[in-house]
């Protein structure tokens, strides 16, 4: 993967894997390459600060989608 990544330039990467990976995965995307991780794991990733990371939380996306609607 970290050479497909490489060869056709990938540079965000959407993260679910479970919660117990997350962290591998994404130490293995930026050193392939990725510059942006949108993580769905409930996981709190420890990155380089040049990476741009957004955590999607479900839970709390499903709770403001019910009150929302």
């Amino acid at each position: 993967m970290e050479k497909y990544i490489r060869r056709e330039n990938i540079s965000i990467d959407v993260t679910t894997v479970p919660d117990i990976s997350t962290q591998e995965v994404a130490e293995k995307m930026v050193s392939s390459g990725i510059k942006t991780i949108l993580n769905f794991a409930p996981t709190y990733l420890i990155l380089p600060s040049e990476i741009k990371l957004h955590n999607v939380d479900l839970s709390i996306e499903l709770l403001v989608q019910t009150l929302a609607g």
